[in-house]
C-alpha cells in the first residue's frame, strides 16, 4: 500500500523569493521508517505539513502538482486525524490541555475512543516516553520490577503542563501522538529538547513499532541520528532547493554521499564521517567524545581539547564557505576587547533556590560564579532545572531563596533601558521572543533603548545579520522562517546589543550541519571578545567543544 504519493509538488509561501519544495516526486510504502534530511530552510517542514494536511488548508501558500496521503489529495487536517499523527518542532504550539493525563486523552477523546480503552491507551503512551517511569521513582516505587509493572503514577498524569520543561513538554506531545496509534507518524525534529534517556526512549519506541511494521509508517526529521539509525529503512535528502537529492537505503546514502552531504550542511551519522586526516572538519575535535559532568572541571588536557576544537570549528566552517557567507568573524568591526577579570564576578550566585509550587523546590543551593570570557554548559536530564537556572542568571525570574547579581547588582533592578546592553537571553523556542513584522525590524527593536546613532545602529544591524546568514531575508516575517533560521534570528536579536552575558537554550536546536558550525564559530569568537556565555545543552560533544566549565544538574530522580 503506498502511503504517500508526491508528483511534481511544488510549495511557495507568500512574499517568498523562491519555493520551499520544488518539483518534489517520490513514494513512501506501508511500514517504511523514513529519515527526511537537508539544509536549514531546504523544505523538510513544510514537507510534512503538506502531508499532514496543514498546506493548503491551514497555512497559506500556493502548491502545485499533487500530493496524496492514502490516496486522498484534499483531506483536511481534521479528516486524516487518526490515521496521521505529527509532533512537531515547538511541543507549545500542538499542547491545548492543563495536565498530562488530559493532554494525552484530548487527542483519543476527539477520536471517540472508548473509555475503557483509554485509561490503558494513556498509561502505555507515558511509559513509552519515559514519563510514566519518571514520576513512578518519584513516588517512592523504588524496585525496577515494580515500576516495569506499575501504571503511570496519578501524580505524574495531574502534572500541569505549564510547570514542564521543554523535553518534558516534547515526550508529552510524543506520547499523545503514540496514543492516537496512527498508520502514518511524521516526527519533526523530535529529540531536540531531549536529554539522552529520552532519546533512548524515543529509540525504543520506533523500534517497537518496527516490530509490527505493516501498522505504522514513520518519517522523521531529526539530526541527532545515531541513536536512531538501525531503526531506520529508507534515507531521503532534500536540496536547498526543496528538490529530491539523494532516496535510498540508509547505509547505501551515507557509505556513498557523505562526502556531497557534508558539504551540504547535512547532518551524517558518526560512522560514517571522513576519517581524520581527510578534513579539518572530522578530525578528533568532531567526534563524539565523553565530556566533563562536574561544576569547574577545567584542566590542561580540557584547554586543550577546547582550543583544538574551536579551531577546527573556525577551519570546517571556512571549509563550508561555499554555501555561506565569508567567515563573520574575518572583518569584525572594531571594539575594545572587553577585560577579564578574574577578580571580580560578571555573574554570582550564592545559595539560590526557587519554587514554582511552594515546598517543591526545582533548585536548591547553587553557588555559581561567571567572569567575562568564560563559557559554562549547563547539563543535565529533562526537567533539572537547567531553564530555571538560566533565567534566574538573566532576571527573568527571582529566586525564592538567595541572590543572584550580575555587574554586582540584582538582575531585577537594572533599569530596563540598561538591561539590553547588560544581559541576553536567546530562548529555547525563539518563536518565544519575536514582536515585530519584519527580520530587520526585530533585530532593531533591541537596540530601541540604547544610546547610540543611526548610522552605528544600522551597522550593528547588518553586521549582526550577516554574521548570522540572514542576509536578503529583512523583509520576511519571523515566523515565516525556518526553524533553523528562526534560531538564528533569535540569536541575532540578542547579539545586536553586545552585551556582556548571554544564555543560549538549546542553541544547536534545529541547525544543520553547516549553520552548526557558523553557530560554534560564533560562539567561539564571542567567547574571546570577553562575552560569558551561559548555554544549555544537552549535547555533549558540544559543550566540550565550547565550554570552559560545566556545570550538571541531576535532576530529582538521580
Amino acid at each position: 500500500m503506498m502511503v504517500v504519493e508526491l508528483d511534481s509538488l511544488t510549495v511557495r509561501y507568500p512574499g517568498a523569493a523562491r519555493p520551499a519544495l520544488h518539483d518534489l516526486s517520490l513514494r513512501v510504502g506501508g511500514g517504511e521508517r523514513v529519515l527526511l534530511l537537508g539544509p536549514s530552510g531546504c523544505g523538510k517542514s513544510t514537507l510534512l505539513a503538506v502531508l499532514l494536511g496543514l498546506i493548503p488548508h491551514s497555512l497559506h501558500a500556493e502548491v502545485s502538482g499533487v500530493a496524496r496521503v492514502f490516496g486522498d489529495s484534499t483531506a483536511t487536517p481534521a479528516e486524516r486525524a487518526g490515521r496521521v499523527a505529527a509532533v512537531f518542532q515547538d511541543p507549545d504550539s500542538q499542547i491545548c490541555m492543563l495536565t498530562v493525563e488530559d493532554e494525552v486523552a484530548f487527542a483519543l477523546e476527539n477520536l471517540a475512543v472508548p473509555p475503557q480503552e483509554m485509561d490503558a491507551r494513556i498509561d502505555e503512551a507515558l511509559a513509552q516516553v519515559g514519563l510514566g517511569e519518571t514520576s513512578d521513582r518519584a513516588v517512592g516505587r523504588d524496585s525496577p520490577t515494580e515500576r516495569s509493572n506499575a501504571r503511570a503514577a496519578p501524580a505524574t498524569r495531574r502534572r500541569r503542563v505549564d510547570r514542564l520543561s521543554g523535553g518534558e513538554k516534547q515526550r508529552l506531545a510524543l506520547a499523545a501522538a503514540l496514543a492516537m496509534r496512527p498508520q502514518l507518524l511524521l516526527l519533526d525534529e523530535p529529540c531536540s529538547n531531549l536529554d539522552a534517556g529520552g532519546v533512548s526512549q524515543l529509540a525504543a519506541a520506533l523500534r517497537s513499532l518496527a516490530a509490527r511494521p505493516a501498522e505504522r509508517t514513520v518519517i522523521i526529521v531529526e539530526h541527532r541520528l545515531d541513536a536512531i539509525l538501525d531503526t531506520l529503512t529508507r534515507v531521503i535528502v532534500l536540496d536547498r532547493a526543496g528538490s529530491l537529492c539523494f532516496d535510498g537505503e540508509p547505509h547505501r546514502v551515507f557509505s556513498d554521499h557523505a562526502r556531497e552531504l557534508e558539504t551540504m550542511g547535512v547532518w551524517v551519522p558518526a560512522a560514517y564521517r571522513r576519517k581524520p586526516g581527510a578534513t579539518v572538519a572530522t578530525s578528533a575535535a568532531w567526534r563524539t567524545g565523553a565530556t566533563p559532568l562536574s561544576l569547574q572541571s577545567e584542566d590542561a588536557a580540557v584547554s586543550r581539547r577546547r582550543t583544538e576544537a574551536r579551531h577546527a570549528a573556525a577551519a570546517a566552517a571556512r571549509q563550508f564557505g561555499e554555501n555561506r557567507p565569508a567567515s563573520p568573524h574575518g572583518e569584525r568591526a572594531a571594539a575594545a576587547t572587553r577585560p577579564h577579570r578574574a577578580d571580580h564576578p560578571l555573574l554570582e550566585m550564592r545559595g539560590v533556590g526557587f519554587e514554582y509550587t511552594p515546598g517543591v523546590p526545582v533548585l536548591d543551593g547553587i553557588d555559581l560564579e561567571m567572569h567575562a570570557a568564560e563559557s559554562l554548559a549547563l547539563l543535565g536530564p529533562n526537567g533539572s532545572g537547567k531553564t530555571t537556572l538560566a533565567k534566574l542568571a538573566c532576571g527573568l525570574l527571582r529566586p525564592t531563596r538567595g541572590s543572584v547579581n550580575v555587574g554586582g547588582r540584582p538582575p531585577h533592578r537594572i533599569p530596563a533601558r540598561e538591561l539590553p546592553g547588560m544581559l541576553g537571553y536567546v530562548f529555547q523556542n525563539p518563536e518565544h521572543q519575536f514582536v515585530r513584522d519584519t527580520v530587520r525590524d526585530e533585530v532593531a527593536f533591541t537596540l530601541k533603548r540604547q544610546p547610540i546613532d543611526d548610522a552605528e545602529r544600522e551597522r550593528r544591524i547588518a553586521e549582526t545579520l550577516r554574521r548570522l546568514s540572514l542576509t536578503g531575508f529583512e523583509d520576511r516575517n519571523p515566523f515565516s522562517l525556518s526553524h533553523g533560521q528562526k534560531r538564528r534570528l533569535s540569536a541575532a536579536t540578542m547579539l545586536v546589543a553586545d552585551a556582556p552575558l548571554i544564555a543560549f537554550d538549546e542553541p544547536t536546536f534545529g541547525q544543520d550541519w553547516g549553520h552548526l558550525l557558523e553557530l560554534e564559530e560564533m560562539l567561539a569568537a564571542l567567547s574571546e571578545d570577553g562575552v560569558a556565555l551561559l548555554i544549555i545543552t544537552h549535547d555533549l560533544a558540544l559543550a566540550e567543544r565550547i565550554a570552559d566549565r560545566t556545570l550538571h544538574l541531576p535532576g530529582a530522580d538521580s
